[in-house]
C-alpha cells in the first residue's frame, strides 16, 4: 500500500469522522459509495464518474475480483491485453477507495481520446493530472442547491439526527492541511458557526465537504457581499466532450419545456442522413422528448441571406453523406420535424424563424415549478470554421484529420439555474423567441405559413 500524502491524511481524517456518523446512524455505506454520493454535487468530479460509467467498459466476466492488485491500464489497453472489457463498477470502487485513503479527492486523469486511467494499489503511478485537486465551487452560489442534495442523500431519521453531531462535524474544521493555513483554527470555527446559523446542519456539512477538497474555506462569510467572478462559474470544453460526458437524460428527464435556438438543428433532426458524425441515438432521444415536453424551436429562415454564411463558416461536420445539399439543410431539418409531428399524437411543437446570424446555439430544459432548481441551458459557441472539405475515391466529402470539425472547434458549456449566468442566457432566449416569427404553434401551422411549409415539405422552397 503506497504511503498516504499529507493531504490524503487530512482528507481521510475528515471523512472517516463523517462516515462514522453516517454508519452509526444505520447507513451501510462503503468508503467508495460515500465518496461517490457525498461529492455528487461537484460537477467536475461527477463528470469524470459519468465518463467512466458511459465508457462501454461493462464486462460479464469475474476475473477482476482483485482489480486493486492489477497493473494500471486504460480502458482501451486493458481490452487489447486481455481480450475482454473492464468491469466499470470495480474500476470505480478501486479508484474511489484510493481517493479516500491514499491521495484524497484529486482529479481522474484524462488520457488520449478521453480514456480513463484507474487507480492501482500495486504501483505508485496514480491516475492524477498535474492540475492536482478538484477546484473549489462557488460556495455561496451553490449552497442552497447542494444542501437540498445532501438532504436527499442522507435524510434525517430516527437513528440519524445530524444536529446531535454538530460538534463532531465542527471539529473537522479544526484539522489543517499543511499547505493551506490561511485561516486560524479560531477563524475556521467562527466561519463554521456563521454557516450553521445561516444554513443549518446541512450547510455546516457542506462547508466541511468544501473545506476538505484542498484545505480552503469560502472566501467570504457574507453571501450578500461575496465578490463575483473570482471563481470559475462554468466548465467549458469541446462540443464532443460535453456531449460524450454530460448525460442529456439527466439534464432533461422530467422537463416540461425544451427550447432549442440554433441555425438548423441537424444534431437532433436530419442527423445521420447528413453526416456519419451525428449519432442516431440523438434523434431517438429527441423524438422521445417531443412526446413528453412542450417544444420551442427557433431556426434561421431557410431563405435568409445568413444561410450562405452558415454553409461557408458554421456547419462543418467531419464527414458529409454523398450529395447532401448544405444550403437546403434547414429545409431538410424542418421536413424531419414535420414527420415527427405526424407520428406523435402528443406533440406540442412551436417553430420560429429568425432573420439574423447565429453566434451560438441554446438548448434549454425547463422543469415544473417545484423542480426549478433543475433548469439548465447548454450553450454551443459557433466559432467560424475555415476548414475545406476534401473528397476521397468514393466521392465522400470529409475534413482532413489535421483540420477541426464542429465537434472539436465548437466549445460548449452547461449553465444551471444556480449560476448567476442563467438569467442572462434565459433572458436572451426569451428575447429571441419574442422577436422571431412563429411558424407553427402547438403542432398547428400558422395560416400565413401553410403555403411555405407545404413547399418545404415537397422540396420546392
Amino acid at each position: 500500500m503506497p504511503t498516504p500524502t499529507k493531504y490524503s491524511r487530512f482528507f481521510s481524517s475528515i471523512h472517516q469522522s463523517i462516515l462514522q456518523i453516517i454508519t452509526d446512524g444505520g447507513y451501510k455505506w462503503t468508503q467508495a459509495y460515500y465518496i461517490e454520493s457525498m461529492f455528487s454535487w461537484l460537477d467536475e468530479f461527477s463528470r469524470d464518474l459519468k465518463s467512466i460509467k458511459r465508457s462501454g467498459a461493462f464486462a460479464d466476466k469475474n476475473e477482476l475480483d482483485q482489480i486493486g492488485n492489477e497493473p494500471i491500464y486504460t480502458i482501451s489497453t486493458f481490452e487489447e491485453t486481455y481480450g475482454y472489457k473492464m468491469d466499470v463498477s470495480k474500476i470505480l470502487t478501486s479508484s474511489l477507495k484510493s481517493f479516500f485513503k491514499e491521495k484524497g479527492l484529486q482529479r481522474f486523469d484524462k488520457f488520449q481520446n478521453c480514456y480513463i486511467i484507474v487507480f492501482s494499489n500495486k504501483t505508485t503511478r496514480y491516475a492524477l493530472s498535474t492540475n492536482g485537486h478538484y477546484s473549489d465551487p462557488d460556495f455561496y452560489g451553490t449552497a442552497n442547491v447542494v444542501i437540498e442534495d445532501l438532504k436527499r442523500i442522507i435524510p434525517t431519521s430516527d437513528t440519524l439526527d445530524l444536529d446531535k453531531h454538530k460538534e463532531k462535524i465542527m471539529e473537522c474544521l479544526s484539522l489543517s492541511y499543511s499547505s493551506h493555513e490561511s485561516y486560524s483554527e479560531e477563524k475556521r470555527r467562527e466561519i463554521g458557526e456563521k454557516i450553521y446559523s445561516q444554513y443549518g446542519i446541512y450547510g455546516l456539512l457542506y462547508l466541511v465537504l468544501f473545506y476538505s477538497l484542498n484545505g480552503n474555506m469560502p472566501e467570504n462569510t457574507d453571501n450578500t457581499s461575496a465578490v463575483k467572478g473570482n471563481k470559475p462559474n462554468i466548465f467549458m470544453a469541446s462540443k464532443k466532450y460535453i456531449e460524450d460526458t454530460d448525460a442529456k437524460l439527466e439534464r432533461c428527464v422530467g422537463a416540461e419545456k425544451i427550447i432549442m435556438v440554433c441555425y438548423a438543428g441537424t444534431t437532433f433532426l436530419a442527423n445521420d442522413t447528413v453526416s456519419t458524425a451525428y449519432k442516431y441515438d440523438f434523434f431517438n432521444y429527441y423524438k422521445n422528448l417531443i412526446d413528453k415536453a412542450e417544444m420551442h424551436i427557433a431556426l434561421v429562415d431557410p431563405q435568409s441571406p445568413f444561410v450562405e454564411e452558415m454553409v461557408r463558416y458554421k456547419m462543418k461536420p467531419r464527414t458529409l453523406i454523398n450529395n447532401v445539399d448544405m444550403k437546403g439543410l434547414i429545409n431538410e431539418n424542418i421536413r424531419w420535424l414535420l414527420r415527427l409531428m405526424k407520428i406523435s399524437r402528443k406533440s406540442r411543437i412551436n417553430l420560429y424563424f429568425v432573420d439574423f446570424s447565429m453566434t451560438l446555439s441554446y438548448f434549454q430544459c425547463i422543469y415544473p415549478e417545484n423542480k426549478r432548481e433543475n433548469d439548465n441551458i447548454k450553450v454551443d459557441l459557433y466559432l467560424p470554421n475555415f476548414a475545406e472539405y476534401s473528397t476521397d475515391e468514393n466521392g465522400r466529402h470529409f475534413l482532413p484529420e489535421d483540420k477541426m470539425a464542429d465537434a472539436e472547434l465548437r466549445q460548449s458549456f452547461v449553465v444551471k439555474r444556480s449560476s448567476e449566468l442563467y438569467d442572462v442566457f434565459n433572458t436572451n432566449i426569451q428575447d429571441i423567441l419574442n422577436n422571431s416569427r412563429r411558424v407553427i404553434t402547438d403542432s398547428k401551422i400558422e395560416n400565413e405559413y401553410k403555403e411555405i411549409i407545404e413547399k418545404i415539405e415537397n422540396g420546392e422552397y
